[in-house]
């Protein structure tokens, strides 16, 4: 039953990106439909529930501004389209997030870096300058690419304000898809959005 309502909350909250963003009414009307559904299911059908809640994750796309400038681990400043010429995964945290849930998913970031290359993922943060940065990139042994960026840059994003670290792919014209809020509570739903975003990503 905890499991249960755990994915209930997962889902609310991507349902809640679509309504807040773009307004899809029908498509947050199958997400509330979906949950009333899963709320009869019994505990055999998870995988059912992790395959449902992995495809609505998949309808979440936004359009990034054009020159969004990030810093790199040397302190330079760049745009963030020209480190972008594929499709790879972004992993988006900030030092006011939950210090636990930020690095509970770290794990996943190294299986798909190990996977796709060190170039196929990143990680987006926000903190207060190069230098916390970097601590924080050695602090936990992280081997994939670190870029610095305002918090205040991407605040027109509705994930933002759940103040949560996520997931989300990007591509090269700045277009986000495939939103996951990460949850620390539920391992099971990080470990199949990163194998569904793995998958994904090695055939482009």
């Amino acid at each position: 039953m905890k499991f249960s309502l755990q994915i209930l909350i997962v889902i609310l909250l991507v349902g809640g990106l679509f309504f807040w963003r773009n307004r899809h009414v029908n498509r947050y009307d199958s997400v509330v439909g979906l949950m009333n559904q899963i709320k009869k299911k019994s505990a055999e059908d998870r995988e059912l529930m992790l395959k449902s809640a992995l495809t609505q994750v998949k309808l979440s796309s936004f359009q990034l501004k054009d020159r969004l400038p990030v810093m790199d681990s040397s302190g330079s400043i760049i745009e963030l389209a020209k480190i972008v010429d594929q499709k790879v995964l972004v992993y988006r945290i900030s030092e006011s997030y939950c210090s636990e849930c930020n690095k509970a998913q770290l794990p996943y970031i190294g299986t798909i870096s190990n996977r796709l290359g060190p170039n196929r993922v990143f990680i987006l943060g926000s903190f207060l300058n190069k230098e916390s940065l970097a601590m924080y990139v050695r602090s936990n042994q992280i081997k994939v690419p670190a870029y610095n960026i305002s918090a205040a840059t991407l605040s027109t994003l509705p994930m933002e304000t759940l103040h949560l670290p996520y997931f989300f792919v990007l591509d090269k014209g700045g277009l986000i898809s495939s939103v996951f809020i990460a949850r620390k509570e539920i391992p099971s739903l990080s470990e199949a959005y990163c194998k569904m975003i793995s998958n994904d990503l090695s055939r482009n």
